[in-house]
């Protein structure tokens, strides 16, 4: 839902700032797709089952294809979080745990097949962290460029002084004797000022009068760049904008393709001496020899729409060619490592310097600023920096994971919508700015009800796996056939007869299971006459029972069914996108619209350096 929420607030935006290009005169209805905008996080994995992937088989807690270790191991005093990925990574984590034997074992030699081998691996790196806090660990894996952190919980977030550092937290006054402290939002935008606290309202009264619009400056109406290409299939929504995309990975990239799904003109900008590393982690000589750069089906989903240009941004005239460009454009998008930018002479002042309307979005894992601002970290490392794990999962397991690299969507939502929110600020004030976003915080903010619980009652929420803290029942329950299962959410007591009555009375005869506490403190009796049920009966049928009844319920889809689910068919949400070196693929669309059929797909990713000379 909140992924669904942010991905309105970037298609709405994207609607006023297109109303400031002059490209909409009218009102228009927005169609959002929860379903489409969930996608978000597990779009890669249907397109790699396409090309002949095997990703059907669920490895257990903490276990995702393809990467190993990303995962959580148990420390002195509470958990740590490890993600090795490159090669180099791998040989300095062996190093600091004190067996740098294993970085030379074949069965060890890649991430797949330390994956494969997770069970030995684990056996051996498991007592080892044990033996010193997570604090230490985390510090001295980040000495050594590894992505290691802390698995926090609630309430060392609530005192993080990461969090503090940076002015994340927010006072929300609940009445005139209380007030909760819970982190903001997780960008910064440095020359629009937040709301930094607020009240709750009473229900029928105002806390303030509405926010006016900001004035406009007597400058002049800005510039709108002249596109190399203009949009022609795509939605010339923000046609004459024109935005550098220096990120590379998954959640920087996600960010600029919404911009460039709309109209925007994106150039993506990479070096030959160090290509984007979802191309391919630490290249050989026979991967660039057979350019398998070329043919990676995460990079080419996500990088859609975009022209590609490759600078060296270490030599001067790359550096001048840079400023160059972004001279003539609205917005500047980085994911680099803390400082890095500032190193290159391409600092937030320095663009700034050339274009005072720039709109710059930088992406650093921990954001800007606090202790851990120049830590390393992926996905994954940020998820289980974020609180998160301590909300997810069973009653006495180790924090759980949800993903591989959850952080990476989840972060280029937010980071798509708060661009476009200081793009629409350049139009109407006339300058821009610096935005500073934390991947981490940005996953933080999709657990603050935990985060509340927590400043509010001095505890955890507990961790209820499948199941609701505030009706009864929901789950996930088996049916016939190999792993397949259905899950639905009773809300009203309504809902709950009509579950009945489908079920057949039996068990569920009692009356003490007519009200919602009555079915909560008998979940698992009334789970067991679920599955009774539900385990020889086809799933298909039976959510098409449920859902007729009006109990909320749907099928649970593996990778391979996403493909060819009769919602996504009629709404079209597939389109298959032929390109160079790679063939076709199919690639997700945008998850809003306004009309019937989704925005088109332009421009399959660009070959590395395709548009260099053009641009």
């Amino acid at each position: 839902s909140m992924l669904g929420g942010a991905t309105a607030f970037i298609a709405l935006t994207a609607e006023l700032l297109g109303r400031e290009l002059g490209r909409r005169r009218r009102g228009v209805c927005v169609d959002v797709s929860l379903l489409e905008a969930a996608m978000c996080l597990t779009e890669v994995a249907p397109i790699a089952f396409f090309q002949g992937a095997d990703l059907l088989q669920r490895l257990g807690l903490n276990r995702y294809p393809p990467n190993y270790p990303a995962t959580i191991y148990a420390a002195s005093d509470g958990w740590v979080g490890v993600t090795a990925l490159t090669p180099k990574q791998w040989r300095n984590l062996c190093g600091l745990v004190g067996l740098p034997e294993l970085a030379r074992e074949a069965r060890f030699r890649t991430y797949a097949l330390r994956l494969a081998s997770a069970d030995a691996l684990d056996a051996l790196f498991a007592p080892v962290f044990r033996k010193r806090s997570a604090e230490a660990w985390m510090l001295a894996g980040q000495a050594r460029r590894i992505p290691l952190t802390r698995v926090h919980t609630l309430a060392e977030l609530l005192r993080s002084p990461q969090l503090e550092a940076r002015g994340s937290f927010r006072e929300i006054a609940l009445s005139s004797q209380r007030s909760l402290r819970v982190p903001g939002p997780p960008f910064r935008l440095t020359r629009t000022d937040p709301v930094r606290d607020a009240a709750i309202a009473a229900l029928g009264a105002s806390t303030a009068p509405p926010l006016a619009r900001a004035p406009l400056a007597a400058a002049s109406q800005p510039p709108q760049h002249a596109p190399l290409r203009e949009p022609s299939v795509r939605p010339g929504l923000l046609r004459g904008l024109r935005v550098l995309d220096l990120t590379m990975g998954w959640a920087g990239p996600l960010a600029a393709r919404h911009l460039a799904d709309l109209g925007a003109e994106v150039i993506k900008i990479e070096s030959r001496q160090r290509i984007d590393w979802w191309r391919g982690p630490e290249p050989s000589e026979k991967f660039l020899h057979e350019r398998h750069y070329e043919k990676s089906i995460s990079h080419n989903m996500i990088n859609r729409n975009k022209l590609g240009v490759t600078l060296d941004l270490t030599t001067p005239r790359g550096v001048a060619l840079f400023k160059r460009l972004a001279a003539l454009s609205d917005g500047v998008i980085e994911n680099y490592s803390a400082g890095v930018m500032e190193k290159l002479g391409l600092g937030d002042r320095e663009l700034l310097a050339c274009n005072p309307r720039l709109a710059i979005l930088a992406m650093a894992p921990f954001g800007r600023g606090g202790p851990q601002h120049e830590f390393r970290a992926y996905g994954s490392t940020v998820e289980q920096a974020s609180g998160l794990p301590h909300l997810s999962g069973f009653p006495g397991e180790p924090p759980s994971m949800q993903h591989i690299a959850l952080g990476d969507p989840v972060a280029g939502v937010h980071g798509a919508a708060a661009l476009t929110l200081a793009l629409l600020h350049a139009r109407r004030s006339r300058v821009g700015q610096l935005v500073d976003l934390s991947q981490a915080e940005a996953l933080t903010s999709l657990g603050v009800h935990g985060l509340a619980h927590q400043a509010l009652l001095g505890d955890a929420p507990p961790r209820l796996g499948n199941r609701h803290a505030s009706h009864a029942p929901q789950g996930s329950y088996r049916c016939a056939g190999e792993d397949q299962w259905l899950t639905l959410t009773v809300e009203s007591d309504a809902q709950w007869r009509a579950l009945r009555d489908l079920v057949g009375a039996g068990a569920l005869g009692d009356a003490a299971l007519e009200s919602v506490a009555g079915r909560q403190r008998q979940h698992d009796l009334i789970d067991a006459a679920i599955t009774a049920w539900t385990s020889t009966r086809e799933r298909d049928g039976l959510v098409a029972a449920l859902v007729a009844r009006g109990i909320p319920a749907a099928g649970v889809l593996d990778v391979n069914e996403v493909l060819t689910h009769p919602q996504l068919e009629a709404r079209e949400f597939w389109q298959w996108i032929d390109r160079e070196y790679s063939g076709t693929q199919p690639s997700p669309s945008a998850p809003h619209r306004t009309s019937a059929s989704p925005h088109a797909i332009e421009l399959p990713a660009p070959t590395l350096g395709q548009h260099t000379r053009e641009v």
